[in-house]
Formats: structure tokens, C-alpha cells, sequence
């Protein structure tokens, strides 16, 4: 189970997810926590993997799962902070060309704002 994280609501809409440790597993409790964010609104959520070393094929697995969920209810899930670890990992797997990723938080959410065309 993942525990090892923490929410902080950006607005009626988004939410940033910062994970405190390695991304291992998949959660099936996290997944539906997800799922309630999306059944109130929250359709936009920017995941800080700041304090992540490393990610693997489960973890990779839960962020689409997360991506996924809101893309299709209209949103959209950004990453910010990754080392270098993981941006490689991320370009390996061409994942880079699937996930918006940003540096920090603030360059995340003026992507958020930016008009779609």
C-alpha cells in the first residue's frame, strides 16, 4: 500500500500528489482515491516525484493508471521534479512523449492555465 505521500489542494480543480519514496507498487486503494478526486471535480493533478529515486515498471504502471483516469474524464497529469534517474527511465520507454512533464510546481500549473488550441 502506498503511504508514503501527501496531497495539497491548487485549486477547486487540481491537486499536487507528492510521493515521499521510491514508486514500487501499485495501489488499488490510491487508484480509488484517484477516482474520488475525480468524482468531485479534482481533474487535474501535477505529481511531484522530488523525493523519488526511482521508479519502477509497477510505479510506471500506477502513474498512466493515474493519467489515464484523468485524461479521460477531461484532465490531464503532469510530472515535475524527476532526477535524472527517472527522466532517463522516462525517455527509454518514449514515456516522455506520453507524460507533460515540468521542472517545479510553478512552471506546472502556468502549463495548466495555458490555453489548449
Amino acid at each position: 500500500m502506498i503511504t508514503n505521500y501527501t496531497t495539497q489542494a491548487l485549486n477547486a480543480e487540481t491537486v499536487c500528489i507528492h510521493f515521499q519514496a521510491d514508486l514500487l507498487q501499485t495501489d488499488a486503494e490510491f487508484t480509488q482515491q484517484i477516482e474520488q478526486f475525480i468524482q468531485k471535480g479534482i481533474l487535474y493533478f501535477i505529481i511531484s516525484l522530488e523525493k523519488v529515486r526511482y521508479v519502477n515498471s509497477s510505479g510506471l504502471n500506477l502513474l498512466l493508471t493515474i493519467l489515464t483516469k484523468s485524461r479521460n474524464a477531461g484532465g490531464e497529469l503532469i510530472l515535475i521534479n524527476p532526477n535524472q534517474t527517472i527522466t532517463n527511465l522516462l525517455m527509454v520507454t518514449k514515456l516522455n512523449q506520453v507524460f507533460v512533464i515540468q521542472p517545479d510546481l510553478p512552471s506546472a500549473i502556468s502549463s495548466l492555465e495555458q490555453p489548449t488550441t
